[in-house]
């Protein structure tokens, strides 16, 4: 199969989701050409990272990601426990003037976080398939990829692997190591339900008026 003409661009990073944005928004927004690669069609659905304590809003309000985060009317979360019949609700430590976190389902999440890349002028591309890094004189120079059943190459001045534990691109240049050495025992869940009771009250901040989650 014929491969696609070479494409050049100032950085190219694999995987668009939490750290691939995260990156890319200050890179594009000082000038660089960026493109992001991702294998996923957002939305697509995550199972971590549903939950953002402060440090993690500040992020998405750095990114410029946070408006349309709320604009899901997610609920706030705060510090709390209940004793008995005492129940004691606190502010978490304010970062960059934040001090609440927000949960909010992966599918929405990551559609706010490209969206906010692609603002910020980087080049999302979804349904690309990550297969190998070229070399030039022992450098990473870019990526190969798989779209459409063709496939295409960036030569790029910086390659960043944003693709998770079980990073391709990190195993690509031999650099990718076990996430933890022992087995981790334990599990977390999330589910998200419709709670009405949450939905009439209106001293919780940022409750949707239709509907809301919880996560256990």
């Amino acid at each position: 199969m014929t491969a696609q003409p070479l494409e050049e661009a100032d950085v190219v990073i694999i995987g668009a989701r939490l750290a691939g944005t995260a990156a890319a928004v200050p890179l594009a927004r000082s000038g660089r050409k960026v493109v992001l690669l991702d294998k996923s069609r957002f939305p697509s659905e995550q199972l971590s990272t549903h939950v953002l304590v402060p440090s993690g809003v500040a992020e998405l309000q750095h990114m410029g990601a946070l408006p349309h985060i709320l604009r899901l009317n997610p609920p706030a979360r705060y510090l709390g426990a209940t004793v008995g019949d005492v129940r004691l609700r606190d502010h978490f430590a304010p970062v960059d003037g934040i001090d609440y976190g927000v949960c909010v389902p992966r599918m929405e999440q990551d559609v706010c976080l490209v969206t906010a890349a692609r603002e910020a002028g980087a080049d999302v591309r979804e349904k690309c398939m990550f297969e190998d890094v070229p070399w030039d004189d022992g450098r990473a120079i870019g990526a190969r990829y798989r779209h459409g059943g063709k496939q295409h190459k960036i030569r790029a001045r910086l390659v960043i692997g944003a693709d998770g534990q079980r990073s391709r691109t990190a195993a690509a240049i031999g650099a990718w190591t076990p996430y933890r050495g022992s087995k981790n025992g334990r599990g977390f869940a999330f589910r998200y339900m419709d709670d009405p009771r949450w939905a009439r009250s209106s001293t919780r901040p940022m409750a949707s008026t239709s509907r809301t989650r919880a996560v256990c």
